[in-house]
Parts: structure tokens; C-alpha cells; sequence
């Protein structure tokens, strides 16, 4: 059996914790304004201006969680997979490495 170490950044949204592999993670931003869009899905908050138009995503929404606003004390984690890129909007977040063993 051999072991593999992965970094991770883990972060909350309504109290439920997340992963994402670190390598598609971007930026870890304060969150700030947001230029809404009238009439698009929900589970979009709308655009934000960095280094170009990036859409912003309600995690709360695309998971079936209670609404909320959002606050000065939210960060946002810029992540890009295939060549997109997008914003979630979360509460708190944390990075570290993660022990993986492989079978």
C-alpha cells in the first residue's frame, strides 16, 4: 500500500463542510461587491470584476440550504476547472494537507 498527500482547502457553507482539491483553487478573496443580473437562474449571485467578469454562485441555493444575504465577513474562492472559472461564495475556509491512502 502506498500513501499519497493531496492539499485541500476546506470551507463552510451553512454550517456543512466542503473540500476542493487545491489545485483548481485560484484565490481565496474577501467578499465585495457583486453586480446582480435580472432574470437569470438562482443559484447564480451575479457577476464580480476580477481581472474580468466572473460569475458568482449561491452554494446555498445549488445545494437546497436556507437562503441567506450576503456579508462583509463571506470569502470568496475564485476556482477554475476546465478552463472556466467561477466564484463561491462561502463562510470560512482552511488549508491543509490531507493523508490519502491508496489501495
Amino acid at each position: 500500500m502506498t500513501k499519497s498527500v493531496d492539499n485541500i482547502l476546506t470551507f463552510i457553507v451553512d454550517n456543512q463542510y466542503f473540500a476542493l482539491p487545491i489545485e483548481h483553487v485560484q484565490y481565496v478573496l474577501h467578499s465585495a461587491e457583486i453586480r446582480s443580473l435580472p432574470e437569470v437562474n438562482p443559484i447564480l449571485y451575479g457577476l464580480f470584476d476580477y481581472h474580468g467578469e466572473i460569475i458568482v454562485i449561491n452554494l446555498r441555493r445549488r445545494l437546497g440550504l436556507r437562503k441567506s444575504r450576503l456579508i462583509l465577513s463571506n470569502h470568496f474562492i475564485l476556482v477554475t476547472k476546465n478552463d472556466q472559472s467561477y466564484i463561491l461564495v462561502v463562510m470560512k475556509y482552511r488549508r491543509f494537507t490531507a493523508r490519502l491512502k491508496e489501495k
